[in-house]
């Protein structure tokens, strides 16, 4: 996460939620919490075009969609389809 660009739905709830999610709790106790929150992003601005995705390789992205589990699958293949159109790769690393 300290490495790498955050997507997210809402980044405000992402990083302001009360009480504050994990990992965002330990960065803000550690003083991290700002840095990584100036590189996220909000996932719109990069399906949008408004800002641009993953620069090379060696990029690491992060999403988080909150409180949307419910939603994740049909995300996940909608996403998938889009990127497979445009021609692009990428990984999907899932930890549970």
């Amino acid at each position: 996460m300290e490495r790498s660009t955050l997507f997210t739905t809402w980044k405000d709830q992402a990083f302001h939620d009360q009480p504050r999610r994990e990992p965002f709790k330990t960065f803000a106790g550690q003083g991290k919490l700002g840095a990584i929150e100036a590189r996220s992003h909000e996932l719109h601005d990069a399906v949008t075009g408004k800002i641009q995705g993953r620069q090379n390789d060696n990029e690491v992205i992060n999403c988080l969609v909150p409180a949307s589990s419910l939603w994740d699958p049909a995300f996940a293949r909608w996403a998938y389809d889009l990127a497979r159109e445009k021609g692009l790769r990428f990984y999907l690393v899932s930890r549970v």
